[in-house]
């Protein structure tokens, strides 16, 4: 089982006045590993030095993984500028009185928390041989007194422990769970901050130097080097509560997609009574800032709950109606789930103007296939509901006003610039390479930005429908702009799923690794995450299987169901698409585009894969230029590196032309150009008269990857690779 260091911080007081450390939200809060690191190295000093047995377990401690860490809710208090002494004396000859030219300003941030609830590190490690470094470091972290500020005093305790009681700790712990994910701004240790950290304490000791003799002698400032660090991403989890909107009768009561402001407001106002109602009186002032945005300052908006419309999506001939409510509850909400849950649950919805005579009713939901649409994490969006863009009064100009060309290239130009304004308001850190706006919607059956703003505080010119293309993936749902927490700016992720996914293998990969070994151990791993996906009482799909619904293997001709190739070579594993190894059977439709994103929903976040005598392998997410590799890319000569075994035995005197012929069915089985040559180049039979071996292929036109032919191509068996002039 494997071992947690477990490093538990507790501040004297409820307040924390440490500087910017990268979380999204509150910037400061709660402290980083690194500055946990740099609390430790000071606690082990004796004056300037450290002993050799704590400088080993430091060192140790640096190449741990980031941690998970559980704090307590902080409140961002009020900024203070106060202006004092800078610790550069010596600049001044050590003169008190010439104080003032070296007095700074410095802010002062602090955050509020329950004193009473510790902050938790949770390190992993799996080797019993380090447990002598993790108990170092809890000794170590008993000298600690303070964290971040000079009065930031704190005691910190640190103890080693099993993975099932550390795990209970978390579970009991009131606060806040931070998982490190890849990307985004927070400074954890890494391999060589200890020494870097060494190196600028020196430096820092002697940053002033005496040039020169006698009277021409001066003193030159020497900037010591910056520590080293490396940083990573700590997403908070949003809850989400999920309704449909129904008829008594129970059939869905859908709405107009241009009345989301309407219905968001008109749900959200019952709610917040309800829990007004429910509540104390004294409490109302805060259901009105949570629910409802009245009065809400800027620490609010992290603690705020937002209402948003799920039009229906898919097709191109699906008519975006609002037939679903997601409530989007942030992890520092302080009104409870389940009150929440209660409040909006049976509420009541009539469109007045439609004159409907019946209301409809928010119905609670466990999951809802819809909004797992707009949860995808890509990197291209286009708007269902328009944005509305903080634009001032000169930059805007109405739709059916008349304009100059320079004058359109302007107010284009502002509504660029106030969309990745929103981005950032949003705490989007991806950057955006392709921004699109325009009045008319992206989809054939979308309605116009305009017709939004009706009825409700927006301007006409404020509204644009958007499209973005980011950098890197971003997780949706995306909801920006100043509308919204009133169902403005709903994105929905565009077809840039994944056609192959592929993880690069960083280490951990044996010498005597067998390729058949990690694709059996990938998809054992890649079902067992799509069956936490949608739910153990879920049968698995035929596309991620490749087995009937009784267990039996699909005889289905166009095989229909992914393939798992371990490139050991290249230190890599791709999942396929169907249609890239059965050409013209298969194509890149919307079904297929579903399940090839909800399985990379599935295993993206995967990055140890237990493969037996092959290695316990570190994965981490690639990208694949599909132009030159050799998997993928052109050209007129291919040979497979794993065995290709025959589809059906075709009984021939000689074992080599059989191989060949069962070869040209396959080939023009999968719509591949007939080769100009083949070469046997091995053949191998089993006990059972099953035929494999190994080809070259040339052609004469290069033909474009994936080439993966034979009865066990789904399992990354006959793999084939282009060779090209300059290989050969």
């Amino acid at each position: 089982m494997s071992r947690l260091l477990l490093i538990s911080t507790r501040f004297f007081e409820g307040m924390y006045h440490g500087s910017s450390d990268g979380f999204s939200g509150n910037e400061g809060w709660p402290p980083s590993p690194s500055r946990l690191f740099q609390a430790l190295v000071a606690a082990s000093a004796i004056g300037a030095k450290i002993t050799p047995e704590d400088s080993a377990a430091l060192k140790w401690f640096e190449t741990l993984d980031p941690p998970r860490i559980v704090a307590p809710t902080a409140r961002k208090g009020r900024k203070r500028t106060l202006f004092v002494p800078n610790n550069d004396l010596d600049s001044q000859r050590g003169d008190p009185e010439r104080i003032s030219n070296i007095r700074v300003s410095k802010d002062w941030l602090p955050y509020y928390f329950d004193v009473s609830q510790p902050i938790l590190y949770l390190f992993k490690w799996d080797e019993d041989s380090e447990l002598a470094n993790a108990r170092r470091i809890c000794n170590i972290a008993k000298n600690i007194c303070q964290i971040g500020k000079g009065i930031d005093m704190a005691c910190v305790n640190g103890e080693v422990l099993d993975e099932n009681d550390a795990n209970q700790m978390v579970e009991d712990h009131p606060g806040i769970l931070y998982k490190p994910t890849a990307g985004g701004n927070v400074s954890v240790p890494t391999l060589g901050t200890f020494d870097s950290l060494i190196t600028r304490y020196t430096g820092t000791r002697h940053r002033l130097q005496t040039v020169g003799e006698g009277r021409k002698s001066t003193q030159e400032f020497i900037q010591p080097s910056k520590a080293r660090f490396r940083r990573v991403g700590y997403g908070l989890k949003k809850n989400y509560l999920l309704f449909e909107l129904r008829n008594d009768n129970g059939t869905f009561y859908p709405k107009s997609l241009s009345l989301a402001v309407q219905v968001v407001a008109s749900i959200r106002d019952k709610g917040a009574d309800r829990l007004k109602n429910a509540y104390m009186p004294s409490d109302a002032p805060l259901i009105e800032r949570i629910v409802k945005g009245v009065n809400a300052n800027a620490t609010d908006l992290m603690r705020r709950i937002r209402i948003i419309p799920i039009p229906s999506i898919g097709s191109r001939y699906v008519e975006p109606l609002i037939r679903r409510i997601a409530i989007e509850i942030p992890p520092e909400c302080p009104i409870d789930i389940e009150d929440l849950r209660w409040a909006f649950s049976g509420i009541q919805y009539t469109d007045e103007r439609s004159g409907d005579a019946s209301p409809g009713r928010l119905i609670s939901v466990d999951s809802d296939s819809m909004f797992s649409r707009y949860q995808a994490s890509l990197t291209e969006f286009t708007s269902v509901t328009p944005v509305a863009l903080p634009m001032s009064a000169s930059q805007q100009s109405g739709p059916d006003k008349a304009v100059t060309g320079s004058q359109r290239m302007d107010r284009d130009d502002a509504a660029r610039s106030a969309l990745i304004q929103t981005l950032r308001h949003e705490g989007i850190h991806a950057k955006p390479k392709e921004l699109l706006i325009q009045r008319e919607p992206f989809d054939e059956r979308g309605v116009r930005a305009e017709l939004f703003a009706r009825g409700t505080r927006f301007a006409n010119p404020v509204m644009w429908h958007a499209s973005i293309t980011f950098d890197t993936p971003v997780e949706g749902p995306l909801v920006i702009g100043n509308g919204r927490y009133l169902g403005l700016g709903l994105m929905k992720p565009r077809s840039s799923v994944p056609q192959v996914i592929a993880f690069s293998i960083e280490s951990g990969l044996n010498h005597a690794a067998d390729a058949r070994t990690v694709v059996d151990a990938t998809r054992r791993a890649m079902m067992a995450r799509y069956q936490d996906k949608i739910g153990r009482n879920q049968k698995l799909p035929r596309y991620v299987s490749g087995h009937l619904d009784d267990g039996s293997p699909s005889k289905d001709v166009s095989h229909a169901h992914i393939a798992v190739i371990a490139d050991l070579p290249r230190s890599r594993i791709l999942i396929l698409a169907p249609h890239l190894l059965r050409r013209g059977d298969l194509n890149w439709d919307n079904s297929i585009r579903r399940k090839q994103n909800d399985l990379y929903q599935a295993v993206r976040e995967m990055d140890v894969l237990f493969a037996g005598k092959s290695g316990r392998l570190k994965l981490t997410l690639s990208d694949i230029d599909f132009d030159s590799d050799p998997i993928f890319g052109s050209s007129g000569t291919w040979e497979n590196t794993t065995d290709y075994e025959v589809t059906r035995h075709r009984r021939h005197e000689d074992i080599s032309q059989a191989m060949i012929l069962d070869l040209v069915a396959e080939l023009r089985r999968c719509r591949i150009a007939s080769p100009s040559n083949i070469d046997v180049l091995e053949v191998r039979q089993g006990n059972r008269g099953s035929i494999s071996g190994k080809f070259r292929l040339t052609f004469a036109k290069n033909v474009k990857g994936p080439l993966l032919l034979g009865r066990s191509a789904h399992k990354g068996g006959g793999l084939f690779v282009n060779k090209h002039e300059n290989e050969n």
